[in-house]
């Protein structure tokens, strides 16, 4: 009995055995099937990061419709949203630590945010377009030339490159603000007005100058070209900005934005027809007005900063100060707010 007890005790231990280990197995199975669908530790989520443009840059619009930045960005960590504003000032407002990092417009609003301490950098300067920052008259006009706009009504919108040009303009005719009736209106206003004949004359940009040239057949007495000569494309220049922390951390994705600029830049030269119906669809614009924007946008070469770059800054600066513009003069060159790939 002894024997026989023995042997039933051994076998229940076998099975028990055999049971934990068929056990031990189909957990091991199970943990290996588990392991397969689990998330992979040492991939992080994509980084999302908020860029900013504006209708009044095509190559903004552009860079967003036809570029491969997202995906490079992508491989740098980062998944990018677009967020549109109206206008420089109320971009670079928004380039605070966990707002957009990137942004651009015209030249001036630079000033007005470095004045007002903004937590931004200038990264990079686009060559500007002579033909459409110009000074034009309607088509019936008596205005021939700038020394004929003495005594006349002038429109500019205050504060902008085309403030600063159309001041030069006068200067280099013997004139100055005072030998004309100045007027502050912004484009859109100042767009039918025009058309009513409420003023004489228009300092103006693209695509404004081509939509006016269209309408009401508009003449141009000066541009960019004939007031700045050789310097025209700088002085008419458009920047580029970055939020200081995320351009000191992330100096490489900048790089890459730049570089996408560049590209979408030499494309756009070479294929104004289709930019241009990009553009319209965008937009919701006439084509062919978007057309003579595109054929005369310049080089849109991409530079950085640099004396170069910022000394027709640093002139619109000293002349918005003189002006009464601005209350103090501006170091366009300090360092705290342009920033240079190392």
């Amino acid at each position: 009995m002894k024997t026989t007890s023995r042997k039933i005790v051994i076998s229940l231990a076998m099975v028990l055995v055999l049971l934990l280990t068929a056990c031990s197995g189909n957990n091991s199975s199970s943990n290996t099937s588990t392991g397969s669908t689990a998330p992979d530790p040492t991939k992080k989520d994509l980084v999302e990061i908020k860029l900013g443009y504006q209708k009044g840059m095509p190559l903004l619009s552009l860079l967003k419709e036809k570029s491969n930045l997202a995906e490079r960005l992508e491989a740098e960590g980062f998944k990018i949203s677009w967020n549109e504003f109206a206008a420089p000032p109320a971009m670079l407002e928004a380039m605070v630590d966990g707002g957009i990092v990137f942004g651009g417009g015209g030249a001036t609003g630079s000033i007005y945010a470095q004045q007002a301490g903004r937590s931004f950098v200038r990264i990079g300067a686009q060559t500007g377009v002579s033909g459409g920052s110009s000074i034009i008259v309607r088509g019936d006009s008596g205005i021939q030339s700038v020394k004929d706009l003495k005594g006349k009504k002038v429109v500019v919108s205050k504060g902008t490159t085309q403030h600063y040009m159309l001041v030069r303009a006068l200067e280099k005719e013997g004139l100055s603000v005072n030998d004309i009736q100045l007027q502050f209106i912004q484009p859109a206003e100042a767009f039918s007005a025009f058309g009513s004949k409420n003023f004489d004359a228009w300092a103006i940009w693209d695509p404004f100058t081509a939509e006016a040239e269209a309408s009401f057949d508009a003449r141009v007495i000066a541009d960019n070209t004939s007031v700045f000569g050789d310097k025209a494309p700088l002085e008419g220049e458009n920047l580029y900005y970055a939020e200081r922390k995320f351009a000191n951390e992330h100096p490489h994705a900048i790089k890459i934005i730049l570089d996408e600029l560049g590209i979408v830049g030499k494309w756009a030269n070479e294929n104004t027809d289709e930019a241009a119906k990009i553009l319209a669809n965008l937009y919701s614009s006439n084509v062919d007005i978007l057309k003579v924007v595109e054929e005369r946008g310049g080089t849109r070469e991409i530079l950085p900063m640099s004396e170069v770059t910022i000394e027709p800054l640093q002139n619109i600066s000293d002349f918005f100060y003189e002006q009464g513009v601005i209350p103090e003069k501006l170091n366009a060159s300090d360092e705290n707010f342009n920033w240079v790939l190392k």
